[in-house]
């Protein structure tokens, strides 16, 4: 690092594991363990004050306290970091054209910071030494379930259909606790308990889980033609009370080519596709951690422990779309030309849950109360276009060119007052 003090240990295991003993049963694990040391001072920096990089680049900071030495010295950020994440999958195969296969994976780390600030820095000066000792245990997870049905019929039908159940969640646990006006350094941020100043402990347990359900059906038709449907519904049970969203979709094609015109030379494809859709995705974001938060621009909230803020983003598109893409000369060129007119809603709802447990913990099913929300519309649409070449495509030499060339028009549909003024 650009400090003398800056360092970094770590050592790792991993395994694999995957078997099939029989046609029927697939099973896999794959596991991986770290632990890691460090000591990053060159990266820590208090909110609003330059970072360690910063004094090092000699900017004047108008402080006479802070030098280069002064946080070389009295500076650490040093973290003790475990982390295991697993994955495991199990596969039964009923029937060739019947399988089930199951899928979890688990993400865990647990890392203890401990931050200092000594007589070398203006901050540690100001409060005769400051201490703080954050400790964050993160627990990931992801799962799916799902019953795949596969059958050709005739030598030119298939039928292809997907029942499916995903979920996905994480708990993250943030525990801090500060103090400052030390009578000895010499411990440093391990001697916080020694701090004269009362110590500030603050916890806080965020939990976000999603659940979704989904339905797959395909059909082709010698490769000549082909439809595809898919249905997902999705909820958030912590903040929409097992309201289901619903994200359908479908899409189609047809192969001129190999439909009226096999036997042409020039002609090496000629296809016709189309689709039609809406996405979406909903996701956690913990109150205290929105850089919009930290600088004011959402309304001012109570920051005691009476109330616990959090937040979900959700964001929702469809789309629909068309194209024609055509081949020529055994594949030499190929062009594609599409037309796409999508529509995106971007929403953020602020909620309140009820007063925490004794030790300051959220309760799960607290009460929770709706504060406000913000949301917004844009739309766009365009034409595009694609054309590329093999000039050169022989055994020792290949030369490709392409091109590219788009035209979109972005539009905004819809947004709210605090938008409109800025905020």
């Amino acid at each position: 690092g650009v400090a003398g003090n800056a360092s970094s240990q770590r050592g790792g295991l991993r395994t694999n594991f995957e078997t099939r003993t029989n046609e029927k049963i697939w099973f896999g694990l794959n596991s991986s363990l770290v632990i890691s040391a460090m000591s990053i001072p060159s990266t820590g920096a208090w909110y609003g004050k330059p970072s360690l990089g910063t004094v090092l680049r000699g900017i004047d900071l108008g402080a006479d306290i802070e030098s280069y030495s002064g946080w070389k010295e009295d500076y650490d950020d040093d973290a003790k970091d475990f982390r295991t994440t697993n994955s495991i999958y199990l596969q039964v195969n009923f029937m060739p054209q019947l399988k089930w296969k199951t899928t979890f994976g688990l993400d865990f780390d647990n890392v203890t910071r401990y931050i200092w600030y000594g007589k070398g820095t203006q901050f540690g000066y100001d409060y005769n030494g400051a201490a703080s000792i954050v400790t964050s245990k993160t627990m990931s997870y992801n799962g799916r379930t799902e019953l795949d049905y596969k059958v050709y019929l005739a030598d030119k039908h298939m039928v292809n259909a997907n029942v499916g159940v995903n979920i996905e969640g994480d708990w993250n646990k943030f525990s801090t606790m500060n103090g400052s006006d030390f009578w000895t350094h010499q411990m440093r941020a391990r001697g916080l308990s020694i701090a004269s100043s009362k110590a500030v402990i603050r916890d806080f347990n965020y939990r976000f889980f999603h659940f979704a359900t989904s339905a797959t059906l395909v059909y082709d038709y010698a490769g000549i033609a082909g439809i595809k449907g898919l249905a997902r519904l999705d909820t958030t049970p912590r903040y929409d009370d097992w309201k289901m969203a619903v994200y359908p979709s479908v899409e189609a094609y047809f192969d001129v080519k190999k439909a009226f015109i096999v036997n042409s030379e020039v002609l090496s494809g000629l296809r016709l596709s189309a689709g039609w859709g809406r996405s979406g995705k909903e996701s956690f974001v913990p109150y205290q951690l929105m850089s919009r938060y930290t600088t004011g621009a959402y309304p001012e909230v109570s920051d005691d422990l009476a109330c616990f803020y959090e937040s979900l983003s959700a964001l929702k598109s469809s789309e629909f779309n068309v194209s024609l893409e055509a081949g020529f000369l055994d594949g030499r060129l190929n062009a594609k030309v599409g037309y796409y007119m999508k529509s995106t809603a971007d929403r953020i709802d602020m909620y309140c849950f009820g007063k925490p447990g004794k030790d300051g913990i959220v309760w799960v099913n607290s009460p929770r109360t709706s504060l406000y929300a913000q949301q917004a519309e844009v739309g766009n649409r365009g034409i595009e276009f694609d054309l590329s070449a093999k000039i050169i495509d022989v055994r020792d030499w290949k030369w490709t060119a392409s091109l590219n060339c788009a035209y979109n028009e972005n539009q905004i549909r819809s947004v709210d007052i605090p938008d409109r003024l800025g905020r």
